[in-house]
């Protein structure tokens, strides 16, 4: 013992150090009770949606709140909470400016994002939490927002944020306080995601506040802000950039080249702006570089350069631009590419057998471009591939083998020049694959039956090519998972394999344009399918019948397409399936009346039938709730007045039918753009309100009866394009307000009794192409107009 502390002092110190641990384990105790009460009393405000499943169900007073489901506590006794994650809990209302949230005064790391969907602005006491270095207010990306509103000024409080989130918050806007007051002081930033946040700034003004006020940035996600203007040098002074998005804004100039001297990009997102001019090739060529998506600048133009050996780049997204040239061989000195999206664009020529060195490739999506030569063979070596759409080009040659794309899910190569079989191919080797699209080639040969039997394949569109023979039964059809099968326009012949009838998950079928043969019960097909909306079986050599019982229980349909397939009656179950919209029975030998239940669908086609009437009461005036859009009932036995009107109607051909007149009701169909009524037996005049119409773009009115004058009353907005009126007994005057109708390109007036002079007032018609006037009474000099006279 040191001889200056005597042994009374010793014990009055060892008192009052045990004195003070008490009083601290009291404090520290005292301490830990009210974290846990803050937790319980947040919980118990918080309100969730009917969806919510985690209603934080373990957080309750008998066990640690240190352990408990989100909440992240220092690693001494003390028990500060200093992580609170409540994303994704479902949440919609409880976090006002009096929840006991802000008063966990130590919370460095705040996440309410996700799927939370709180209606409400973000709460001004958000500024309490003075420690928050992380803050996440994120909404999912296109789910219902989360907060809305004004964000606070009092975010600008949080100093010491690294990281802040209000991305896909699309109600959520930055005007009063705006960007520069909130970010002015919060000189710490490394990460801002504001994505979908009403910012409306100019370049000149975001770029430079953000210049000025986060030197240490290294992520910017501002996609989908309103923001304007050209991307101006100052954000150049940013040089710790590592992460740029901006797409889906109106950001307009050329792509800046200082973006190339960014020494750590990663990534850059410029895409759906207003971008103009030739983008450099530096862009491509940034060594660090691994996502470039430039896509949605129409007016975009570019090349691809000759890429560096082991280049960063892992997706490259051109799409939707005006780039053009070819795909280059060095391509394949890109090592890490996982994505080549150049979709819509101009590149052209054929694509480099050297892409199939491309190892880690997953994705090749060249749509829409004008690619041809063959399809490289060495694209089949690409293990990893799981989407390839070489569709809408001219590739030519045949299809090469894709056996060994065992995780290959899509592919696409529709509207090509292809030819060749497809047999042969090892198909059944692609047990992964959910969609294949060939449509619209020259393929020929038979279709394997082993593709009906993929087990993961959804999607089969074959159409518009030669196939040809018959269609073999397919194996454990119920085990298919094939929705959607396409087979339309081909030369497949004999019986519809029994097989096609029992894919239990199919919804759309169209065997249409083939020359299969026999005879189909309608009742069988649609018992088998029960999730069939979509059946077409028209132009074959097909006859079906309909013995389907009106009771009877099928799937919603919402097209049934059965043209030419020796129908004699409508069927009459149709009445029941209040889903249906689309309705062709053309080409048949139907008889007799026209059931006034279908004109509750939209798209109807009865003609090249027997039909001679319309069932009363309404032959005279359909109802305005007609909700038919497309209407076709050319080439019946139609008679009497025609008056079939819908305010909805766009398509009308009732030609080469019995009807005598026209009735005023047809003016109330506002919406027509077709309207075909020639080689009928049309009398009278024709209604004047029908040429005041603002729509019209196609009327024919040709071989009929009518007479009196051509109704002078065509509109200042009259939209006509083609105007038949030839084969009547038409007077008087050409009028001179067709001069109004400055998008006509058709004009037939013949064989009718005009009497007139030379119709010099059309010159203005700088559309126009056919003018036909013979076999009438006009007189007078010709005068030279620029267009064909007939």
């Amino acid at each position: 013992m040191p001889p200056f502390i005597s042994s009374s002092c010793l014990s009055f110190m060892i008192c009052l150090w045990i004195y003070s641990c008490l009083y601290m384990h009291s404090i520290s105790s005292q301490y830990l009770d009210d974290q846990k009460s803050l937790l319980l009393e947040l919980k118990n405000n918080l309100k969730y949606n009917s969806e919510a499943l985690d209603k934080l169900e373990g957080w309750n007073h008998s066990t640690n709140y240190c352990q408990w489901s989100g909440v992240e506590c220092d690693n001494s006794n003390n028990g500060k909470v200093l992580g609170l994650d409540l994303s994704n809990k479902n949440i919609i209302g409880g976090i006002d400016n009096t929840s006991s949230l802000f008063r966990l005064q130590f919370l460095q790391s705040l996440n309410l994002g996700g799927e939370n969907k709180i209606q409400d602005e973000i709460p001004s006491a958000i500024g309490k939490l003075s420690s928050l270095t992380y803050l996440n207010l994120s909404t999912a990306p296109y789910s219902d927002t989360n907060f809305r509103g004004q964000v606070p000024i009092e975010i600008s409080n949080l100093v010491k944020l690294v990281v802040l989130d209000i991305s896909f918050s699309f109600r959520t806007y930055m005007n009063r306080p705006n960007l520069a007051d909130i970010v002015r002081n919060l000189t710490n930033i490394r990460e801002l995601y504001l994505d979908r946040v009403n910012i409306s700034a100019i370049g000149s003004q975001w770029c430079q506040t953000l210049a000025s006020s986060l030197p240490h940035l290294q992520v910017l996600s501002m996609s989908e802000c309103h923001l304007e203007g050209e991307i101006h040098n100052s954000l150049s002074r940013l040089h710790r950039l590592s992460v740029i998005r901006l797409g889906i804004n109106s950001l307009v100039g050329p792509v800046p080249e200082f973006l190339t001297r960014l020494t750590n990009l990663t990534m850059l997102s410029l895409s759906s702006n207003d971008l103009t001019g030739i983008v450099p090739h530096k862009i491509f060529q940034v060594p660090t570089l691994r996502t470039l998506d430039i896509s949605g600048n129409s007016n975009l133009e570019g090349t691809l350069p000759v890429f560096y050996i082991n280049g960063s780049l892992e997706e490259l997204t051109i799409s939707g631009t005006k780039f053009s040239g070819v795909l280059p061989s060095s391509i394949s000195n890109l090592k890490s590419l996982r994505t080549i999206f150049l979709v819509d664009c101009q590149f052209n020529g054929s694509l480099p057998s050297s892409i199939g060195s491309l190892n880690l490739l997953q994705r090749l999506v060249l749509t829409a471009n004008q690619f041809s030569g063959s399809i490289p063979s060495s694209i089949g070596s690409l293990n990893l591939l799981e989407d390839l759409e070489l569709n809408d080009n001219q590739f030519s040659g045949h299809i090469p083998s894709f056996s060994s794309l065992k995780k290959l899910k899509t592919l696409n190569l529709h509207n090509n020049s292809l030819v060749g079989s497809i047999t042969g191919k090892n198909w059944e080797k692609l047990l992964n694959l959910e969609s294949l699209s060939l449509s619209f080639n020259s393929l020929d040969g038979n279709i394997s039956s082993s593709l009906f039997s993929l087990p993961s394949l959804e999607f089969l569109a074959l159409e518009n090519n030669k196939f040809s023979g018959q269609l073999n039964e397919s194996a454990n059809p119920v085990f298919s998972k094939l929705t959607e099968v396409y087979l339309s326009s081909n030369n497949l012949e004999g019986p519809i394999p029994k097989s096609i009838f029992h894919l239990r998950q199919l919804e759309w079928l169209d065997l249409s344009s083939n020359s299969f043969n026999g005879t189909l019960k309608l009742a069988e097909i649609l018992l088998s399918l029960k999730n069939l909306t979509s059946l077409n079986l028209s132009f074959n050599r097909l006859s079906v019948v309909i013995d389907v019982d009106v009771n009877s229980s099928f799937p919603l349909l919402q097209e049934l397409q059965l043209a030419s397939c020796n129908l004699h009656n409508i069927p009459d179950f149709l009445k029941n399936q209040v889903s249906i919209n689309t309705l062709d029975l053309s080409k048949n030998h139907i008889a007799g009346l026209v059931p006034r239940w279908v004109w509750g669908i939209h798209n109807l086609n009865l003609s090249s039938n027997h039909l001679v009437e319309l069932e009363p009461p309404l032959a005279t005036t359909l109802s305005n709730n007609s909700l038919f859009t497309y209407l076709d009932l050319h080439s019946n036995k139609l008679q009497g007045t025609f008056s079939i009107a819908s305010p909805k109607l766009e398509y009308l051909d009732c030609s080469n039918n019995n009807f005598t007149s026209i009735s005023k009701t047809l003016c109330n169909a506002t919406n027509l753009h077709f309207m075909n009524l020639e080689y009928n037996h049309l009398s009278w005049t024709i209604p004047d309100c029908l040429f005041a119409k603002t729509t019209l773009s196609v009327l024919n009115l040709r071989g009929n009866n009518l007479g009196g004058s051509v109704p002078a009353e065509f509109g200042k907005n009259c939209t006509l394009q083609t105007l038949n009126l030839n084969e009547n007994h038409l007077q008087g005057s050409i009028p001179r307000s067709l001069g109004y109708c400055k998008a006509l390109k058709v004009l037939d007036l013949g064989n009718n009794r005009l009497n007139d002079t030379f119709p010099c007032h059309l010159k203005s018609l700088s559309s126009l192409q056919v003018l036909v006037l013979r076999s009438n009474k006009l007189h007078g000099a010709i005068l030279p107009i620029t267009l064909l006279v007939i």
